[in-house]
């Protein structure tokens, strides 16, 4: 969304625990600041919760210590929190924390307008499309951490 919104030469630092994900990030143009993950992928499915939650607050740690001053975090998705002290990681360094899931529905029709004129480049988060007779797979295949966006899709009638 940032290359969309602020030209392709802005940028954008990615991180996850998911190295498969980094290379679809920097396929996208996104700058790898770090590997997440000390697990190699994908343990967390023999791993325990609490292993699992410790490796995605590893994550936003590893994220918070490569921004730059006046630097934006951008936490995308559902994790498991993020420890700042706020004067040293936030007010002293003039940096920013947004959650980017939602938007307002007065927002909806810009957002529309700019999906629409960046059709191409948004297409390339969606690598799978599966029918939802197979509902059960396309989960584990986007939870095995080898998939952007996985989009079911109804049956023909």
């Amino acid at each position: 969304m940032a290359k969309t919104r602020f030209g392709s030469d802005f940028p954008v630092y990615i991180s996850d625990i998911s190295p498969w994900r980094l290379r679809l990030a920097e396929s996208l143009g996104g700058i790898r600041s770090t590997s997440a993950s000390r697990m190699p992928w994908p343990s967390y499915r023999t791993s325990t919760p609490q292993s699992t939650r410790r490796e995605k607050r590893r994550s936003g740690r590893a994220s918070s210590d490569c921004w730059a001053k006046r630097g934006v975090l951008a936490c995308v998705g559902h994790g498991e929190g993020l420890s700042l002290t706020v004067s040293p990681d936030l007010i002293a360094t003039e940096r920013t924390v947004m959650g980017s899931e939602y938007f307002r529905y007065s927002e909806m029709a810009d957002n529309l307008a700019l999906l629409l004129a960046n059709r191409e480049y948004f297409g390339q988060i969606i690598t799978h499309q599966m029918p939802r007779s197979q509902i059960g797979e396309a989960f584990d295949l986007f939870l095995a951490g080898e998939t952007g966006k996985v989009v079911v899709v109804g049956e023909p009638a």
